[in-house]
């Protein structure tokens, strides 16, 4: 049964080891690797922020510790809209759960914050997966730059 929650600070291992993953580098919209003080920076900030919304999502049949991924939203300046990015945990790359786990993470954002509020997604063109799930959550190619596709719902 997948859970979604809000992030808490026994998280940061987790999310750490999943950031510095060559793949979710590869895919991110940044790809250096993180220090440990650098990271923990980000999430203390990100915990802090109230337009900044991020969620672990658990699936205790999955894995040992129950973390299958993450999910961030991070509202627009004027709260218009919010930016979507998804990280899976490694260890259930190509399982077949991302589609459910961005689905779900959705819903407990618009239940948190404003349903229906609309979604951007910023991907690499190179990112298969992502854009294969976005789209099939009825996310659309709104535009492009030199680097990145951008997607809205």
């Amino acid at each position: 049964m997948i859970l979604v929650r809000r992030t808490i600070e026994s998280d940061a291992q987790s999310l750490f080891d999943w950031r510095n993953d060559e793949k979710t580098r590869a895919a991110s919209v940044s790809n250096n690797i993180l220090g440990w003080d650098e990271h923990s920076e980000w999430l203390d900030g990100v915990l802090r922020d109230p337009r900044r919304f991020l969620y672990v999502v658990e699936d205790d049949l999955v894995t040992p510790d129950s973390r299958v991924a993450v999910c961030r939203f991070d509202l627009s300046d004027d709260a218009s809209s919010a930016e979507v990015s998804i990280n899976l945990n490694p260890a259930v790359r190509g399982k077949g759960m991302a589609r459910q786990i961005l689905a779900e993470a959705i819903a407990q954002f618009h239940g948190d914050c404003a349903d229906g509020l609309p979604l951007t997604a910023t991907i690499r063109p190179s990112n298969l997966a992502s854009i294969r799930i976005f789209t099939s959550l009825g996310f659309v190619r709104s535009g492009a730059d030199s680097e990145f596709d951008h997607y809205r719902l």
